[in-house]
């Protein structure tokens, strides 16, 4: 009878010791690069503030924001989707006719890391590891107007010819 407890209890700890190597096998919930399911705040926001928030922001031309977890949270499966078939970011250049320099194209680790992020549940993970939000110019792409020089001789122009398609048929006075 004192032989049975005793096998209970080595039997309890086997188990309790192989729950623990597969937890960390899987991760454990660490949230980092390498292990587990990446997180948005350590390993998401820097791809997402590197090649998608310059228009994925309040004001600019996409439809959403992605600066935050709270605003990229409902976009979870469409972010992935997009990441995944390649139509996000877009970038039309055929990559048969060479480099580009402004690329922005992500790559391959990186279309990795969020699908593994969003297949893995999408964790926020520690606030304290987000990087610094971007800053971005003032408001739109024009952020000062651009410098012009006035010309010494006054140019008059006049219709060369009535057109309808183009008004840049302008003879020199």
């Amino acid at each position: 009878m004192t032989i049975r407890p005793a096998v209970a209890a080595v039997a309890l700890y086997a188990a309790a010791a192989l729950g623990a190597v597969q937890v960390s096998a899987q991760g454990g919930g660490g949230g980092s690069k390498g292990s587990g399911v990446p997180t948005f705040s350590k390993d998401v926001a820097p791809i997402l503030y590197a090649n998608c928030t310059s228009c994925h922001r309040p004001g600019e031309i996409a439809p959403m924001s992605l600066l935050t977890y709270k605003d990229s949270r409902p976009w979870i499966r469409s972010i992935a989707e997009r990441v995944s078939n390649g139509t996000m970011p877009p970038w039309h250049a055929d990559p048969a006719h060479g480099h580009f320099l402004n690329d922005r194209s992500l790559s391959g680790a990186d279309r990795a890391t969020i699908e593994k992020w969003a297949k893995g549940g999408a964790p926020e993970g520690n606030p304290a590891d987000l990087p610094p939000s971007p800053v971005y110019p003032g408001a739109g792409r024009l952020d000062s107007p651009t410098p012009f020089s006035r010309c010494r001789k006054t140019i008059r122009c006049r219709p060369a010819a009535r057109s309808s398609t183009s008004i840049s048929r302008f003879r020199r006075t």
